[in-house]
């Protein structure tokens, strides 16, 4: 399930709860970002005569807006990672689901459009009604910029002498925005993919009991383990999905040498054995039950 996907169950009431809770929360954190930023620069410019120092200002204040985004995505958006992590049976792919969640809030706040895949930036982007009330408040005080009676804002003289520089500046701001926002989306969601498989790496490891692990500074290695009806039941399934073990760790998530040491039996968790199950599942077009694999 993407952002926008229907989802394939009825979404869990806890489910339903936090993650509304996330997006009023980083949607306020968005909207704290613009609003203190594009405030803070007219009090400061208000004060001042000097044109120079005016726009020096408004190029402050418009990198407090970037780093402010920055950091709100920085901070949230490992948190819906963490949530799409804890209902597997609702979320497809956690992290493809996060980048997307993160995106349309970000477009709807701070009015930038996701670049297309290898962009810096859109290459059709137009002036819209958040970045042009960014620019008045910041440079006039204008909130009332995009209110009935509508009418094309232009920025004052000192920043933009006619409507050509004025697009131009809209243009060349919105597009550091928009550069800013997509690399630190881009980093953040490098890091959880980290920190997903060091995770799931951890939690296998600690899965397994203390006889199957290797024990250290012995002559010999340990004895493998005999596989068992779980065992036997993977390796059935796969050998069902005409899958190698390289099709088997690209389509169940894990890693092909924990796959190998399930198949010979090395025992899985609860967790791990549901993606099995949903894996062999969407490829043998049948319900695949735990159950199934413990039996």
């Amino acid at each position: 399930m993407s952002a926008g996907d229907t989802p394939r169950v009825e979404l869990p009431t806890e489910f339903q709860s936090a993650l509304e809770k996330l997006h009023e929360l980083f949607v306020g954190a968005l909207g704290d970002a613009k609003l203190n930023s594009c405030w803070s620069a007219w009090a400061d410019i208000k004060r001042t005569k000097n044109a120079k120092k005016k726009i020096e200002i408004f190029n402050e204040r418009s990198s407090q807006w970037r780093e402010g985004n920055a950091d709100a995505i920085r901070k949230w958006l490992p948190k819906f990672v963490d949530l799409a992590t804890a209902y597997p049976e609702v979320i497809d792919d956690p992290i493809h689901w996060a980048k997307d969640s993160v995106w349309e809030r970000v477009e709807g706040i701070c009015g930038i459009q996701r670049p297309h895949e290898g962009e810096l930036q859109p290459s059709d982007w137009v002036p819209n009604d958040i970045t042009v009330w960014w620019f008045a408040v910041a440079s006039e005080g204008s909130p009332e910029v995009n209110l009935t009676p509508l009418r094309l804002w232009s920025a004052p003289r000192w920043l933009a002498r006619d409507r050509r520089e004025t697009d131009e500046l809209l243009e060349k701001h919105a597009g550091y925005l928009c550069i800013r926002v997509n690399r630190v989306i881009k980093d953040a969601i490098a890091e959880a993919e980290i920190r997903r498989a060091s995770s799931r790496k951890v939690d296998e490891h600690k899965a397994e009991p203390q006889s199957a692990k290797p024990k250290a500074y012995q002559g010999t290695s340990a004895s493998r383990p005999t596989p068992g009806k779980t065992a036997l039941n993977i390796d059935r399934l796969r050998r069902e999905c005409g899958w190698s073990l390289n099709d088997c760790e690209r389509w169940t998530g894990l890693d092909k040498k924990l796959i190998r040491g399930h198949i010979n039996g090395k025992s899985a968790r609860p967790r791990t054995l549901k993606k099995y199950a949903q894996a062999f599942s969407r490829e043998l077009k049948r319900p695949v039950a735990v159950s199934e694999l413990e039996s």
